[in-house]
C-alpha cells in the first residue's frame, strides 16, 4: 500500500472511541486501513483502537476516513489510533509515562506515525481530549495544548500539519467534567495557531454514562471533523 493519506487519532477516550459497535462497524471499507498494535496495516473495522481492549469501541475515525476516501478517491486512507483513554494532557508531553501501564502517549503516537509514514503522507491530526483536565481544574490548559500542537508539528517535521480539535460533549454540563476554562483553552489555541480547526459537539449524545459519545454521534463527529479539514485546506465538498 502506497500513496496513503495518513490520519493520526490522538487524545483520550472520546477519540479512541467508546461507542457500542453495530453490525455495520465490522464491515471493512475498501481502501480504509488502520495501524494495529504490531504496526501492521489491517482493515479498519471497529474497534480501530487498542488503547484499553476491554473498553474499546466506535470512534469518529472510520467516519472521517470514509469521507476522505469518497471525496478524494486517489489512494487509500490509513488511521493511526494513538488516543489513550483517561490520559490527561500532561501525558501528551515527550517522555511522559502513564503510571502502571508503561504507555507513553506522545512518544507512542510518534512511533506509530513514523511506522506509518513510509506508506504515504500524514495529512491531519484529529484531537479530542480535556475531560480529565476539567476534573482536575487545569487552569493552564491552553498553554499545555499549544505545546502539544507545536511539539507534534516539530517532531513530525510538518509545520503546517492540520490539527483539528473537537469540543467536549455538551452532556458534560453539571458533571465533574464541567469546567469551562478547558473548553475556552481549546478555543484560544485554535484561534492563535495556524491550520487549526474546532469541531462542534452541538446536538451529539452520550452513550448513557454522561461521558462518552454514543455510536451515532461518533459517526456524525467524524463527518464534522472532515468538514473542518476541508475548510483548513481550502476545499469544499464536491470541489475535487
Amino acid at each position: 500500500m502506497q500513496n496513503m493519506r495518513i490520519v493520526i487519532l490522538a487524545g483520550q477516550s472520546n477519540m479512541a472511541g467508546r461507542g457500542v459497535p453495530e453490525p455495520e462497524d465490522f464491515v471493512p471499507i475498501p481502501g480504509v486501513f488502520a495501524l494495529n498494535e504490531k504496526l501492521e496495516w489491517v482493515a479498519a473495522v471497529e474497534p480501530v483502537t487498542f488503547d484499553r481492549p476491554k473498553l474499546a469501541g466506535v470512534s469518529c475515525g472510520r467516519s472521517f476516513a470514509r469521507m476522505l476516501l469518497w471525496s478524494t478517491p486517489c489512494g487509500p486512507v490509513g488511521l493511526v489510533p494513538a488516543a489513550v483513554g483517561g490520559s490527561p494532557i500532561s501525558l501528551w508531553k515527550p517522555g511522559a509515562e502513564e503510571e502502571g501501564t508503561g504507555k507513553h502517549p506522545y512518544d507512542d503516537a510518534l512511533r506509530m506515525a513514523e511506522a506509518a509514514r513510509p506508506y504515504g503522507e500524514i495529512v491531519a491530526i484529529l484531537w479530542h481530549q480535556g475531560e480529565n483536565d476539567a476534573v482536575i481544574h487545569n487552569d493552564h490548559y491552553a498553554a499545555d495544548l499549544e505545546e502539544v500542537v507545536l511539539n507534534f508539528r516539530r517532531d513530525l517535521r510538518l509545520s503546517d500539519l492540520p490539527f483539528i480539535c473537537g469540543e467536549l460533549g455538551k452532556f458534560l454540563k453539571g458533571t465533574r467534567c464541567d469546567y469551562p476554562p478547558v473548553e475556552e483553552g481549546i478555543r484560544q489555541v485554535v484561534a492563535k495557531l495556524p491550520r487549526m480547526g474546532l469541531v462542534s459537539s452541538e446536538g451529539l449524545s452520550d452513550k448513557g454514562d454522561k461521558l462518552h459519545f454514543d455510536t451515532p454521534s461518533q459517526r456524525i463527529f467524524g463527518k464534522r471533523y472532515f468538514e473542518e479539514y476541508l475548510r483548513i485546506i481550502g476545499k469544499r465538498p464536491g470541489y475535487w
